[in-house]
């Protein structure tokens, strides 16, 4: 098995930097890249900055990371661990080659050897299990009413709630809109 040393997360709004979050609480360092915004903000002109500066340029990486250390519920488990990750990006970040692994045939690749190394060890799949219960619309109508809650807090955004009920569909064997 391979070790993870370091991450690139590709975006950085609210579902991209609470990841980086995570992989910091699991003292995973990440690199957080977004876009290099387009115009500069009255406070970066009123600095005498230029779109050169890192500061500029890495403000929409920087900006997500410090949303996550703001957010309620908390993103970090322990604030400190956000000194794992590294704003940055694409047009910088990318063309450093930072081994950062884009190409899907080479996943393919990888997941792939991984399936065989296994089967050359011996490995062989257990039985499907036929015992396991699906929840029904009791269990359905609980995750849309928790998704409800969610959404009037703001803590997810409409898509969110578009995904989440459709994973509660497949979880809980349940019809329903």
């Amino acid at each position: 098995m391979r070790n993870i040393h370091k991450v690139a997360v590709l975006g950085a709004g609210t579902m991209g930097a609470r990841i980086a979050a995570h992989l910091a609480d699991a003292s995973v360092p990440s690199l957080l890249l977004d876009i290099v915004p387009k115009t500069l903000t009255p406070d970066e002109q009123a600095k005498g900055l230029r779109f050169d500066s890192p500061s500029v340029r890495n403000r929409l990486a920087r900006a997500g990371v410090d949303a996550a250390l703001k957010s309620r519920p908390a993103a970090f488990f322990v604030q400190e661990s956000a000194r794992l990750i590294t704003p940055g990006n694409f047009e910088d970040r990318l063309s450093l080659q930072d081994s950062i692994s884009m190409n899907r045939e080479r996943l393919i690749s990888d997941a792939k050897q991984v399936a065989l190394d296994l089967v050359r060890l011996g490995y062989r799949p257990g039985l499907p299990r036929k015992d396991i219960r699906v929840l029904g619309q009791s269990a359905f109508t609980n995750m849309k009413l928790g998704l409800h809650l969610m959404r009037r807090a703001e803590y997810v955004s409409e898509y969110d709630v578009i995904v989440a009920t459709q994973l509660a569909k497949m979880l809980s064997g349940a019809r329903g809109d």
